[in-house]
C-alpha cells in the first residue's frame, strides 16, 4: 500500500495556505513531498517488475496525478485506476459521524 502525504498536492492547500508561506518554505515542502511521491512510485515499479501488486492512494483532485513518476507507472501494463468515495470504506465526519465523501 503506497500512500505518501498528499497535503502539498491539495487544491485547498494551494488556495488557502501557499500564499501565507514564504517561497522558500513552499519550495522546500514541495521538494520533500516530491521525494516521497517518487519513492512510492519507485516501490510500485519494483512490484510491477516482480509481477506483484500494489495500491496507491491519493485524492482525485490532487495535482500529484500529473507528476511524471505517477504518469509513467500508470501507463505500465496491468496497472489501472479506480475512483471511489471513502465513505464506502467507512469514512465519517468527526463532528456528527455522518458519511464523509472524499473522492480517492
Amino acid at each position: 500500500m503506497l500512500s505518501p502525504p498528499c497535503t502539498m498536492y491539495s487544491a485547498l492547500q494551494e488556495l488557502w495556505n501557499f500564499h501565507r508561506m514564504d517561497v522558500f518554505t513552499v519550495e522546500q515542502r514541495m521538494a520533500e513531498a516530491d521525494t516521497m511521491l517518487d519513492h512510492s512510485m519507485a516501490c510500485a515499479q519494483i512490484q510491477i517488475n516482480k509481477g506483484r501488486r500494489f495500491a496507491f492512494e491519493h485524492p482525485v483532485g490532487a495535482t500529484s496525478w500529473r507528476r511524471e513518476s505517477i504518469v509513467h507507472v500508470s501507463k505500465q501494463p496491468g496497472v489501472g485506476t479506480m475512483v471511489f468515495d471513502q465513505c464506502m470504506l467507512g469514512l465519517v465526519s468527526k463532528v456528527n459521524r455522518t458519511p464523509h465523501r472524499k473522492r480517492t
